[in-house]
């Protein structure tokens, strides 16, 4: 599958124009059952993370922060309507700026966590590969990293499949097609499809992955 980069990463027409605003965002993702969403994504595939360091990539408003009791949270999103929504309701605890997958504005920093929820399906594939990198670098020993997005699957309603179709991001894949943006060093644990994190028929993939060190030369020769 090959997909340039030319294209807008979002359909920004009609009623997606207006989700790139902070304050309509958050509101329809509440409305779509944002806390459902978010219960099962932290309780099912994050855990504890009282203690972590976790990296949000493509952070949004950073509204998943609230669910990471005790974590050390940083997040970075491109929207800066976002971001600015984020820094204002953030605490002494989360740490929110501006970037991108190309431009994360990251130095040497290592993570326990790393997340991607809504990410890729909004980026080709060449942006894909690039986060899976980014997160490979910055993964501390022992870390995972989980990403959720919309998919299309094989005994999907038809329903779900039409509403996914028109997902604001245009780059929503079949899991198999996600799984191949994965690096070499990043081994996948689990594959995922869910049809029940919102209140409207939807499917994701949430995929959970770790890096490993047995593949990485360097690590060998050590």
């Amino acid at each position: 599958m090959n997909r340039g980069s030319s294209a807008s990463p979002e359909r920004s027409t009609g009623a997606h124009r207006v989700l790139r605003f902070s304050l309509v965002y958050d509101w329809f993702q509440t409305v779509l059952g944002l806390k459902r969403s978010y219960d099962i994504i932290v309780s099912e595939y994050l855990g504890d993370v009282s203690g972590l360091r976790v990296l949000d990539i493509g952070c949004g408003t950073a509204t998943i922060a609230d669910w990471l009791d005790g974590a050390h949270y940083s997040g970075f999103d491109p929207n800066p309507s976002y971001v600015a929504k984020a820094q204002m309701d953030g605490d002494g605890l989360r740490r929110v700026w501006e970037g991108s997958i190309e431009q994360p504005r990251l130095g040497s920093e290592q993570y326990d966590l790393i997340i991607g929820v809504g990410v890729l399906h909004h980026v080709d594939d060449m942006s894909g590969r690039e986060f899976f990198e980014l997160a490979e670098r910055h993964l501390a020993s022992g870390g995972k990293v989980v990403t959720v997005d919309p998919c299309i699957h094989t005994g999907q309603s038809r329903l779900a499949r039409a509403l996914v179709r028109r997902d604001r991001g245009r780059w929503v894949r079949r899991p198999e097609e996600y799984r191949r943006l994965v690096g070499h060093k990043l081994g996948s644990v689990g594959a995922t499809v869910r049809d029940d994190l919102l209140r409207i028929p939807y499917s994701h993939l949430i995929l959970e992955l770790s890096r490993d060190d047995r593949m990485d030369p360097a690590s060998a020769e050590s």
